[in-house]
């Protein structure tokens, strides 16, 4: 560019020079017409002109002041294909640009207004070749435009080369923007010679924002600038290798600080000297802050682990302890003793094949939980675990367990449920002495007192008929009267203490009457009664503590259920008898009922449930609001021996 500059000054100074001469020569061929060798001077004068003027390699164009073309030299006519006479008197813009009017950025126009040279770059696509255009104005004395010098030279060479230029750069940048880390070159004034587009993305800059910008005064934070700047010139010395590895922040264009890891070396002349540094640097910022925060959880992890109330194992993915609290060297361990160890090793073995199984599914990432009896040396105790997975990421790397001992509470456990079985043992032993003592009162009122009121009935209704006044035989019938009702009385009392049939037809039939004269007769809800047929041979206190639960179901349905009706099944299931009594009541919620009933002092239902679980049965209830009730009672024929 510099060069068609220089070119073009010194050929319009020419062509101004020739201007100048020809416009003497006319003035002298003026003054001296008559001379001979006027004409000759002038023609020599043109000829030179045209022989330098053809000379010159760019193609050059002189218009007038209305921008015409006026002269051209012989590269114009090979560059447009045209001859002379076909370039006279066009404008610059109809041969270059094949258009009746200047162009938006014509350079002549510019250069009116300007009054200096004006360039452009232009491709000529009739050609396929890049051109840069320069224009001169030329003035008059006064200062008037008279022409334009139009220089116009090939430079698609030069095109083509920074074409090739720009291509292996952008290259370049694109290899360097590709890359993950920022990448950072920085000359001997401490300027940002090139970075990349990770590195614009970490300062938070536009590229344009950083290049040529001093990096330790504005991208890296003040107390640590003199340090690192004080290292870079002892590199530009030759005084200190470039360390291979360091760390050190940058500032964000926001003004936050990034941790950069960076690699470096230094960049030297062909004599060796130093004359930048280029550096990669990974932002290790996430990094440092995920490994500060996992130091912190895991000291906390520890600090837990070891002051935990529980006692804590670990295990690998074999099963052997890797690790133990303090709580577990309570067990009587001490923690050498315990690592490298299989846990299994110390597992009771009547448990011991459970606990591989649920550590195949611990293997799979399933939480598991249970008890278990551990060998120790302080002697055999029972553990209750929860066994959880140990991950990192996705990746299970071994067990957790959590280890509690309960030894005392399963021997506290194991009594209660001892005391539990007398309870219910002794529960079932009264009901029973309670029926015996009621059937051997109902044996009393029936043989004595019974008895006994009959006879004396029949003595009383003798005397009466003997004949005697009227007013005794009227106080013979009252007493007659009311012995017998005391009669039927004393036979009632008797069956409600001790019904007769149960002991005499069985429990079917004496279910059978009972429901028939106490439900439907007495309360005047119909019943209705279905035995399969089957013989039941039940043994004497289960047929009365079934008989007793039945007659207490029967009384809830007429005192609570609302019933219209009743039903009761009997069946045998194998060695087992099932009763079930259903009704049409108003139903109820179990729960509520039960809870209700614990806070009334109201045990019925829980005394049945008590008693059939004593003997070895089972209570079901089913029942809900407005659906009635059907409560399905088994148990036994024969009474397993009780616990006592």
């Amino acid at each position: 560019m510099q060069d068609v500059d220089a070119g073009g000054r010194e050929l319009t100074g020419e062509i101004q020079a020739l201007h100048s001469r020809i416009a003497k020569l006319e003035q002298v061929s003026h003054n001296l017409s008559k001379q001979k060798n006027v004409d000759d001077e002038l023609d020599k004068a043109w000829r030179e002109w045209e022989t330098t003027f053809d000379a010159i390699k760019d193609s050059i164009i002189l218009t007038d002041n209305e921008s015409r073309i006026v002269q051209a030299n012989l590269a114009s006519s090979q560059l447009f294909g045209k001859s002379l006479d076909e370039i006279l008197g066009k404008t610059c813009w109809q041969l270059v640009h094949g258009i009746d009017h200047p162009p938006e950025e014509c350079p002549l126009k510019r250069a009116k207004t300007t009054k200096k040279r004006e360039e452009i770059e232009l491709y000529l696509p009739q050609k396929g070749i890049w051109v840069i255009a320069s224009v001169d104005p030329v003035f008059d004395q006064q200062g008037n435009l008279c022409g334009a010098v139009h220089i116009i030279r090939d430079i698609t060479e030069r095109k083509q080369a920074e074409r090739l230029l720009r291509k292996e750069r952008d290259r370049a940048q694109k290899y360097l923007d590709v890359a993950g880390v920022m990448l950072v070159a920085i000359d001997a004034e401490q300027r940002v010679g090139l970075i990349n587009k990770k590195g614009c993305e970490i300062l938070g800059y536009n590229e344009d924002e950083i290049v040529a910008k001093n990096w330790f005064d504005n991208f890296l934070p003040k107390r640590i600038k003199e340090e690192v700047k004080g290292v870079f010139n002892k590199l530009l010395c030759g005084e200190a290798d470039a360390p291979e590895y360091y760390e050190n922040p940058v500032l964000t264009k926001n003004g936050d600080e990034k941790l950069i890891a960076w690699h470096n070396t230094v960049l030297r002349d062909d004599k060796g000297k130093v004359i930048a540094t280029l550096g990669s640097g990974e932002d290790i910022t996430e990094r440092k802050r995920s490994e500060e925060a996992l130091r912190e959880s895991e000291e906390k992890y520890r600090d837990l682990f070891e002051n935990a109330r529980e006692a804590i194992v670990t295990l690998d993915l074999e099963g052997n302890i890797t690790d133990v609290n303090k709580l577990a060297e309570e067990y009587g361990f001490k923690r050498e003793e315990l690592i490298g160890k299989s846990h299994f090793d110390f597992i009771a073995e009547k448990y011991r094949s459970n606990s591989l199984k649920e550590f195949e599914r611990l293997t799979q990432g399933i939480p598991v939980v249970g008890e278990v009896e551990l060998i120790t040396p302080k002697g055999n105790v029972i553990v209750e675990y929860r066994n959880n997975p140990i991950r990192r990421g996705e990746q299970m790397v071994g067990v957790q367990e959590i280890l509690i001992d309960i030894t005392a509470r399963k021997l506290a456990e194991e009594r209660v449920k001892e005391d539990q079985a007398q309870l219910k043992s002794l529960a079932s032993q009264l009901t029973l002495a309670e029926e015996r003592e009621r059937r051997r009162l109902a044996t009393e009122l029936h043989d004595r007192i019974g008895q006994s009121l009959v006879i004396s009935k029949i003595k009383l209704d003798a005397l009466r008929k003997s004949g005697h006044s009227r007013k005794l035989d009227k106080l013979l019938d009252e007493v007659c009267n009311s012995i017998g009702q005391t009669i039927q009385d004393t036979r009632t009392l008797t069956f409600d203490l001790g019904n007769p049939v149960l002991y005499e037809l069985g429990f079917e039939v004496a279910v059978s009457e009972w429901l028939t004269g106490q439900i439907q007769e007495k309360h005047g809800i119909p019943v209705d009664f279905e035995d399969d047929g089957e013989a039941k041979p039940l043994d004497n206190d289960i047929r009365v503590l079934l008989f007793r639960d039945v007659r207490e179901l029967l009384i809830n349905v007429v005192k609570h259920a609302g019933a219209r009706k009743v039903k009761v099944s009997i069946s045998k299931l194998g060695e087992q008898i099932c009763i079930t009594v259903e009704d049409d009541g108003v139903g109820f919620d179990l729960d509520e009922v039960l809870s209700g009933a614990a806070r009334r002092g109201e045990f019925g239902l829980f005394s049945i449930r008590e008693r059939l679980d004593n003997l070895g049965g089972h209570l079901q209830i089913d029942s809900a609001p407005g659906q009635g009730c059907k409560v399905t009672m088994t148990a036994p024929l024969k009474r397993k021996e009780m616990t006592r």
